[in-house]
C-alpha cells in the first residue's frame, strides 16, 4: 500500500510540476506578445479614468478651512468669508508653491425660498489678495434668486513658479496652464506609461479645488444653521468655464453647468478650425503657441491631454445634467461658429441643453446682460420653472430654421443678429461692436412654433455671420435668452492646419 501510494505521490507531484511549467510557458508567451520588454513599467493608463482617480486620491488631499470674517447685513443676508485649504498640487521641488489655499465666500439671503439647491461660482484671482470684506455682487445674486450662492476664489492658485522652467518666470492664468501642458505633453512623448504625467494637468486641481468648497458650503451650514445643501449649479468663466464642465463630469451634486466664453468641447477641432479660419493663432493664444503646444494639436500626446480634459470625452455622464453654455461672438480667444463643432451632438434631451451667444461682447463679457440672464436660467432651475425647449439647424446654407419644441413661457422677442467683415475674423478687437439686429418676430409661425429666416449671401470680398435670438419673459426684469449657434457666409475656410 505505500509503495502505490509513493508511486501515486510522485506521479502527481511530476504532473503538477509539467502543469506549472506549461503555465509559466504560456504565461512567457503572452507577457512576449501583448507587452514586449521595455525599460518602464507599464501601468496599463485609462487615460478617460485619471480625472475620476485622482478625485479619488487622498494622497493630495490637505482639506482643511478656517471662517475669517461673517457680515450681518440687517433684512438682506448674511456674508461668510472662508481660508480654505484644498491640494497639493507637484511637489516643492516641482513647482514654487505645491499646497492650494482659497478664499471662499457664502451668502445666504434673509428671503429664500429653498435650501436644498446652491449656486457655486469658480472664479480667478491672486494668492496675494487681500481677504473680502464684502462682496455686493454675490450679494446682491442671492438676494435677487433668494437663495444661497457661494464663490471659491483662487482657481487656479497662482502665481506659480516651475523649478524646470529655464527662465523661472512667475506665470499666471493661461501661462501656468501652457507651461503644465507642455511638461505634460513631453513627459508622455517619451513615456505614455507613467500615469505621474497627468499630476503636470493642472485642470485636475483646479476641478478637485472646487469640490472641496462644496463639501465646505454643505458642512458648515448644516453644523452652524441647520441648512441642507444637496445639489449645486456650478458656473465659470475661460479656464474656470473649462473647470465647470469637469466639475459636472465628476460630482453627482451638480446638477446644471454654466460654463462661460469657453466653447471647447471637441478641443482638437475648435483649435484647428480657429487657425483655419484667421490663418493665424489669436494673440490671446500667445502662452499655448510659445510653448509650442498648438503645433501638436494631432500628436498622441495631445489626444492623451484631451483623453483627459476636452469635456465632450465625457458626453455620455454629462447627458444627465442642465447645460446652458454662453458665449462671447466677439471673443478674442475664439472665432463664433464654434459650438457647431459640439452642440447638435450632445447628447440628452434638448430639454438639457441651452446656448446664448452674446453680441458685441468679447472674452470678459464687460457691458453685456450674461449676469442676467445666467441667473434667471439659474432661478428656473431651482424653482421647477419649465425652460423652454428648441433646436435649430441651418439648410441648404441659408434657411435658418428655429422649432420650438415645448414652452410656457411669453416670448418677448425674436431677433437676427447680423453682422459684416471683410475676413472670417469677426472678433471685438478686429471688428468692433458692429453686430445689429432686427426684429423677425413675423417669421414666427404659431401653428407650427417654428422661426424660419434666410440668411444673406454677402457682397464678393466680404463675410456675413447671423444667429436668432429668442428672449421669454419671467416677469419684472428678469428674462431669459437663448440663440442658435453663429453661422458664418460662405461656408468656406481660407487655410488649412495640416498647412502649417
Amino acid at each position: 500500500m505505500q509503495q502505490v501510494n509513493s508511486s501515486l505521490t510522485m506521479k502527481l507531484i511530476t504532473f503538477i510540476a509539467i502543469f506549472l511549467m506549461i503555465i509559466n510557458m504560456a504565461t512567457c508567451v503572452s507577457l512576449n506578445n501583448h507587452h514586449p520588454v521595455t525599460s518602464h513599467v507599464n501601468n496599463d493608463i485609462n487615460y478617460h479614468q485619471v480625472i475620476f482617480d485622482y478625485m479619488k486620491d487622498r494622497s493630495n488631499e490637505n482639506f482643511k478651512y478656517q471662517l475669517l470674517n461673517s457680515v450681518d447685513i440687517p433684512n438682506t443676508a448674511k456674508f461668510y468669508v472662508f481660508n480654505m485649504t484644498s491640494v497639493k498640487w507637484l511637489t516643492n521641488k516641482e513647482v514654487s508653491r505645491s499646497e492650494w489655499y482659497h478664499f471662499v465666500e457664502i451668502v445666504v439671503p434673509y428671503q429664500i425660498t429653498q435650501t436644498k439647491q446652491a449656486l457655486m461660482l469658480i472664479a480667478g484671482g491672486s494668492s496675494n489678495s487681500q481677504v473680502p470684506t464684502l462682496d455686493k455682487e454675490l450679494i446682491q445674486m442671492g438676494v435677487l434668486t433668494k437663495s444661497i450662492v457661494c464663490t471659491i476664489h483662487q482657481i487656479p492658485n497662482q502665481p506659480l513658479t516651475f523649478l524646470s522652467d529655464p527662465e523661472k518666470k512667475s506665470r499666471v492664468e493661461d501661462a501656468i496652464l501652457a507651461f503644465a501642458w507642455a511638461r505634460f505633453m513631453n513627459l508622455t512623448q517619451e513615456n505614455d506609461e507613467l500615469k505621474s504625467n497627468t499630476e503636470w494637468i493642472p485642470r485636475l486641481p483646479m476641478v478637485k479645488s472646487t469640490l472641496f468648497a462644496m463639501d465646505l458650503v454643505q458642512e458648515y451650514l448644516l453644523k452652524n444653521l441647520n441648512i441642507k445643501v444637496e445639489d449645486f449649479h456650478v458656473a465659470g468663466a475661460s479656464k474656470r468655464g473649462w473647470t465647470t464642465n469637469l466639475v459636472g463630469v465628476v460630482d453627482q451634486r451638480v446638477k446644471s453647468i454654466i460654463p462661460i466664453v469657453i466653447p471647447i468641447w471637441k478641443t482638437r477641432e475648435v483649435l484647428e478650425h480657429t487657425y483655419n479660419s484667421l490663418c493665424f493663432w489669436p494673440e490671446a493664444m500667445g502662452d499655448y503657441v510659445r510653448e509650442g503646444i498648438i503645433n501638436r494639436l494631432n500628436s498622441k500626446e495631445f489626444k492623451l491631454l484631451a483623453d483627459v480634459i476636452d469635456p465632450f470625452e465625457y458626453n455620455d455622464i454629462l447627458a444627465g445634467k442642465f447645460k446652458y453654455f454662453v458665449n462671447a461672438v466677439g471673443d478674442q480667444f475664439f472665432v463664433p461658429e464654434l459650438s457647431q463643432f459640439s452642440y447638435p451632438f450632445i447628447k440628452g434631451s434638448d430639454e438639457r441643453k441651452h446656448l446664448r451667444y452674446i453680441p458685441n461682447a468679447d472674452h470678459s463679457m464687460a457691458g453685456s446682460d450674461a449676469e442676467l440672464t445666467i441667473l434667471a436660467y439659474y432661478y428656473c432651475l431651482i424653482n421647477n420653472i419649465s425652460l423652454p425647449i428648441y433646436n435649430f439647424n441651418l439648410k441648404s446654407d441659408s434657411l435658418l430654421t428655429v422649432n420650438i419644441v415645448k414652452n410656457i413661457l411669453p416670448i418677448k422677442s425674436i431677433l437676427l443678429w447680423e453682422a459684416f467683415a471683410p475676413n472670417r475674423d469677426f472678433r471685438q478687437q478686429t471688428i468692433g461692436n458692429v453686430w445689429k439686429s432686427r426684429d423677425i418676430s413675423t417669421n414666427y409661425n404659431a401653428q407650427t412654433c417654428q422661426i424660419s429666416v434666410n440668411l444673406n449671401n454677402p457682397p464678393s470680398g466680404q463675410f456675413y455671420a447671423a444667429f436668432v435670438e429668442l428672449t421669454f419673459d419671467l416677469g419684472g426684469a428678469i428674462y431669459l435668452k437663448f440663440t442658435t449657434s453663429v453661422y458664418i457666409l460662405p461656408n468656406v475656410l481660407p487655410c488649412h492646419y495640416s498647412d502649417i
